[in-house]
């Protein structure tokens, strides 16, 4: 078990100038929303070499050293340098994107990134690829609520609300998470497909259990809040899809789901929505007021009376 105390005051949802001259290290930088946290995170790592740093950031070329360390102490993460096998994971910063790999030995997986601007996903968002979640939430021409998803993860759906026109604040409190977050987002700021879309987004680098109490607490409403815990328990037949395992390595399972629900319970003043698997069991013991099933996700949608 690891625990650590982290103070961030920290400028999220980056909209960045990639222009043709231009590299992470000179890039322009605007920054819109200014979010500060005070909190202690409490993380299970299972299966993980315990004796060695967990991430660390790595740098394609030597121009991309000083952006390289300003992301490490943005997200709190140390520097690779000569032994990258001193790390469980390594997120490495190119002149194009930011990518994480799992350092098993000798070998490294498979790169990971988030990206909204290309293949099946872009598609998806620009021919309305998602009406199961819309309908979960209610959305409609007439109605774009605002919605908060405290679930992170790739922030696909979130991607997908947001293209139906709805603002979103998206939380997400692992550190290598929510910096690949933070790079995707800002290519995709800076795309003329995805602009509009990733500029309705506010992210947020944090723990949503705790954004959701001192809201309660201030008796701050939002009209829908959205869960999807990235990795439910499954069967041993039911296996994760591949661009998720490495992910699943650093974050695990979510064992504070059913505390997330009843914060999100607090604050939603129209709707709480929550992704599961078709066959999974619900979260709590509330019965959903109705459910969207698909092929292989439901949403269970709990209305606020």
């Amino acid at each position: 078990m690891l625990l650590c105390s982290l103070r961030f005051e920290y400028q999220t949802a980056r909209k960045i100038d990639y222009s043709p001259h231009s590299t992470p290290s000179t890039m322009k930088v605007q920054c819109w929303a200014k979010v500060i946290m005070n909190q202690t995170i409490e993380k299970k790592h299972h299966d993980r070499p315990e004796s060695r740093p967990l991430t660390g950031v790595d740098f394609a070329e030597e121009s991309l050293r000083l952006a390289a360390e300003q992301l490490a102490a943005d997200f709190g993460l140390g520097l690779v340098g000569e032994n990258s096998s001193n790390f469980a994971a390594v997120l490495r910063l190119t002149q194009k994107h930011l990518e994480l790999q799992i350092v098993r030995g000798d070998s490294t997986s498979r790169p990971l990134l988030i990206d909204f601007t290309g293949g099946a996903f872009r598609y998806r968002t620009l021919h309305g690829g998602a009406q199961m979640i819309l309908k979960a939430l209610g959305i409609k021409k007439s109605y774009r609520p605002t919605v908060i998803d405290v679930t992170g993860g790739m922030g696909r759906d979130s991607f997908l609300i947001a293209s139906s026109g709805c603002r979103v604040s998206l939380y997400e409190r692992n550190p290598v998470v929510a910096a690949l977050l933070q790079d995707g987002l800002a290519r995709a700021a800076a795309h003329p497909d995805t602009g509009e879309t990733a500029k309705r987004i506010q992210l947020v680098f944090g723990d949503a259990v705790t954004a959701l109490e001192e809201m309660a607490r201030a008796g701050e409403r939002t009209d829908i809040v959205y869960l999807d815990p990235m990795f439910p328990k499954r069967s041993k037949a039911a296996k994760v899809k591949k661009d998720l395992q490495t992910l699943q390595f650093l974050v695990g399972q979510n064992d504070d789901t059913e505390e997330l629900f009843q914060r999100a319970m607090e604050v939603a003043s129209r709707r709480v929505v929550v992704k599961r698997p078709r066959k999974a069991a619900s979260i709590t013991d509330l019965q959903p007021s109705h459910k969207i099933e698909g092929k292989t996700t439901r949403f269970d949608v709990y209305m606020i009376t």
